[in-house]
């Protein structure tokens, strides 16, 4: 076949990777109007009935379906009728695993903008998300209560490898231990450990504006009684008493000298003879071995929070720095592993 029949073809499908950011917000869109959720799971739906029920413009809808289902999201007939297919039934609220909250986050305003800003992380190696909004990631939430709103939900429902329940199942308990999470958010890992465990006492340690829906999650969930809510900030101190401490997605949102701040405030709390667990990506030292996704997930951190994924080599240089004996690696799934160690 000719090369340059070859250059085409990498043109076209590099051209549709450029052109991306529109796909991404196509997808966010039809999330933001509700269409996924407003299509019944079986239904064949005329697409201007479907547009009046979201209040949308039904040309621009006929269009916005027809796009959506050239990229493999939605089936529309050639009578102009919509269906859900298996990709556009994850846009769904309801299910499981779910992809509505993910793409709501990604597509927001204040996330759009840290993308445009990814030159200023590359050329000075500091935050897009500030360069771009003027404050923090986490300032941010703090101000915006529906943005706020969007990413705990998000945190909580998980994303492809990450679901909640898949690192429960993965992390080893014995009976009667006491877990503190640590940057335990609502709550979410929490609820999916004591409904496997039924002895399990556990602390959820978060910053004082998380507590109050911690609280809520845990009470409709009826296991309120068995988890202790704690208020204060991890790179300061860490509530001592667990046989378990749970550090879940967190050590890669901060930089070495951070990391091992909260790793060392998580020594100090430590008894005798009590581990600490990492829910964590682990990267291989060759590139060449690393899932694309990962390492798109370790430019977020870098743009977000100066953050990281690591290799072994790398957690273990912060597990020495702060008092820990080397990791081991206990599980692992598509997405994450389940990391222990303990004080050396």
């Amino acid at each position: 076949m000719p090369e340059d029949h070859f250059r085409a073809d990498e043109s076209i499908d590099l051209h549709a990777m450029v052109r991306g950011l529109s796909v991404s917000q196509m997808i966010g869109v039809a999330c933001r109007i509700g269409l996924a959720d407003a299509l019944g799971k079986g239904d064949v739906v005329p697409i201007p009935k479907l547009a009046q029920s979201v209040s949308a413009h039904p040309g621009a809808t006929r269009r916005l379906c027809r796009t959506l289902s050239a990229f493999g999201i939605f089936r529309v007939t050639k009578e102009g009728h919509l269906q859900h297919n298996s990709k556009s039934l994850l846009l769904r609220r309801d299910s499981v695993p779910s992809l509505h909250w993910a793409a709501r986050f990604w597509t927001m305003p204040s996330i759009w903008a840290t993308a445009g800003a990814l030159d200023h992380t590359i050329r000075t190696g500091g935050q897009a998300f500030d360069q771009a909004n003027g404050i923090t990631f986490f300032e941010h939430f703090q101000r915006n209560p529906g943005d706020g709103d969007i990413f705990d939900k998000y945190m909580a429902v998980g994303y492809p490898g990450r679901p909640q329940e898949a690192i429960a199942d993965s992390i080893a308990l014995d009976g009667g231990e006491t877990v503190v999470d640590v940057g335990g958010g609502t709550g979410a890992l929490l609820i999916d450990l004591l409904e496997r465990h039924g002895d399990l006492r556990t602390i959820l340690y978060e910053q004082p504006g998380q507590i109050a829906a911690a609280t809520a999650a845990l009470t409709k969930a009826s296991l309120a009684d068995r988890c202790d809510m704690v208020a204060g900030d991890f790179l300061e101190w860490v509530p001592e008493g667990g046989d378990a401490y749970i550090l879940s997605w967190i050590l890669h949102d901060w930089p070495d000298d951070d990391a091992a701040r909260i790793l060392q405030c998580c020594r100090k709390a430590m008894k005798p003879g009590a581990r600490l667990i990492l829910v964590e990506r682990l990267l291989s030292e060759d590139p060449h071995e690393c899932n694309a996704y990962d390492l798109l997930v370790d430019l977020h951190m870098m743009m977000f929070f100066r953050g990281m994924e690591r290799t072994a080599p790398e957690f273990n240089t912060l597990m020495e720095r702060a008092g820990f004996k080397p990791i081991r690696e206990v599980a692992r799934k598509s997405q994450f592993s389940i990391l222990e160690t303990e004080p050396a």
